[in-house]
């Protein structure tokens, strides 16, 4: 072999192991692309890592919950189908290396560009992936800023109706405090279920004659008020037992019992059965409130008047029921989207 066939041999095989060694690095890329590809991925179960996510669950809204004394599990947000739109899932950045997934309700019937947004009949509307974003805000006021229109709730009482206001700083009632993001607000010093722990223990034994009810067999039944503890009569000679309480806002009402399984769904003020979740007893005084349901509301009418939702019992005897129903307004860190 002369000495240029021989070089030329081993510059052919120096551009192959070249080739080859790009290939091996590209492969090795790719391999790495797909793992951190799955890690950004929610298999769709409630965690103490995944706190707040939210998915779609039969066109509605579900989000994550963690709270101390009880397991992870979801709430429900916006009805999307009561409101006549698509729930969808989107992944955002969460300024971690985790992405956070959130959820919408959107009318893919609105095309849009990236960034745009509005308020119109007093729903914020975002677009999201090509299509519209809507948010009623209900009682609320839609309020466009920084870019996005944002749902800003009604709050006309002073510092929330638990202090009085001085020189724009809140002199909070007992059990409430100065809340540390806004010094004209105050809140309370308990967490949501010890609240409703200290409410009804300080009432249940001293129910007002007015807030002693007799359910019905048809509905809506008799009124409950929020944020009171009530005392209904259940009669086994009813097939149903009904009995309602006012929603006049969106979201999450939740019902504290102190018997077990009597309560077996709730519907809206034209008869649709409404989404609930039945974590069992109250983790912070268990023994007092032996159940309790987080039921979605979507409200859809002028914020002037309540609509009801009605609650479904069954008992197989005569029950006398307990319960408390208050409106869980979470903190804006808590959950960002409901």
């Amino acid at each position: 072999m002369t000495w240029k066939k021989s070089m030329l041999l081993l510059s052919l095989l120096f551009v192959s192991l070249l080739f080859t060694a790009c290939d091996d690095s590209d492969s090795e890329s790719t391999t790495d692309d797909d793992d951190d590809d799955q890690v950004d991925q929610w298999d769709g179960v409630c965690s103490e890592e995944t706190e707040n996510f939210e998915k779609c669950e039969d066109n509605r809204i579900q989000w994550c919950h963690v709270l101390e004394g009880m397991d992870p599990h979801f709430h429900e947000g916006l009805n999307c189908e009561s409101l006549g739109l698509t729930c969808m899932e989107h992944a955002e950045n969460a300024g971690t290396d985790q992405l956070r997934y959130v959820a919408y309700c959107v009318d893919e019937s609105i095309t849009c560009e990236e960034g745009e947004y509005a308020c119109a009949e007093n729903t914020a509307q975002n677009c999201l992936d090509g299509v519209m974003a809507m948010e009623p805000c209900g009682t609320g006021t839609c309020h466009e800023h920084d870019g996005e229109a944002l749902c800003e709730d009604a709050d006309d009482e002073e510092c929330n109706g638990h202090g009085h206001l001085h020189d724009d700083a809140c002199e909070c009632d007992e059990g409430y405090e100065q809340d540390p993001d806004d010094p004209a607000s105050c809140v309370s010093e308990l967490s949501f279920p010890e609240l409703a722990c200290e409410l009804y223990n300080n009432n249940k034994d001293a129910i007002e004659d007015d807030h002693k009810l007799d359910a019905t067999d048809s509905k809506p039944g008799p009124h409950a008020h929020l944020d009171e503890v009530m005392q209904v009569q259940l009669l086994s000679a009813n097939a149903s037992n009904y009995v309602h309480f006012p929603m006049l806002e969106s979201g999450e009402y939740v019902l504290f019992a102190d018997v077990a399984g009597v309560l077996k769904a709730f519907y809206d003020k034209d008869g649709n059965e409404l989404p609930f979740t039945n974590p069992g007893p109250n983790g912070m005084c268990e023994s007092d409130l032996v159940d309790h349901f987080h039921i979605s509301g979507t409200y859809t009418g002028d914020g002037e008047s309540p609509q009801p939702i009605i609650a479904e019992a069954q008992v197989d005897q005569d029950t006398t029921l307990r319960f408390l129903v208050m409106l869980h307004e979470e903190e804006e860190e808590d959950h960002d989207h409901e």
